[in-house]
């Protein structure tokens, strides 16, 4: 099993103390499931599950904290920075404090290439661009 850190910015930490994020409840753990702890948010998913894994950037002026785009993205953000973008085989519904729909999950990773590489090597799949 290996842990990856949520990356949380000096100014966005105190901010988001009200979800219940600190350094020590925002990582993400990769073995057969996908488990994901952000602050008071806690979800698990079997890794077989993603079929794309992607790195993008996330521009400040959208935000930090938990974002759900309408178009189904659910957005785990601890500063502006480069994220992870998982995509889905299927809609998952999640439990963030209502249930939604979920089809991609984007997490600001602390060293998101790295991150995407060793999921992209795990499940098999080439390293993409997500403009493609």
């Amino acid at each position: 099993m290996s842990r990856h850190m949520i990356r949380l910015g000096k100014f966005s930490r105190i901010p988001l103390l009200g979800l219940g994020v600190t350094p020590w409840r925002a990582w993400v753990e990769v073995d057969d499931e996908l488990r994901v702890r952000f602050g008071w948010l806690r979800f698990a998913l079997p890794v077989e599950r993603v079929e794309r894994v992607c790195v993008e950037s996330w521009r400040w002026y959208y935000g930090v904290g938990l974002r759900w785009m309408p178009q189904g993205t659910l957005a785990l953000i601890g500063a502006p920075t480069q994220l992870v973008s998982l995509k889905l085989d299927r809609p998952s519904r999640l439990y963030a404090a209502v249930p939604i729909e979920v089809s991609t999950i984007a997490i600001g990773i602390e060293d998101a290439q790295s991150f995407a590489e060793l999921l992209n090597a795990r499940l098999g799949l080439s390293p993409c661009c997500c403009g493609d």
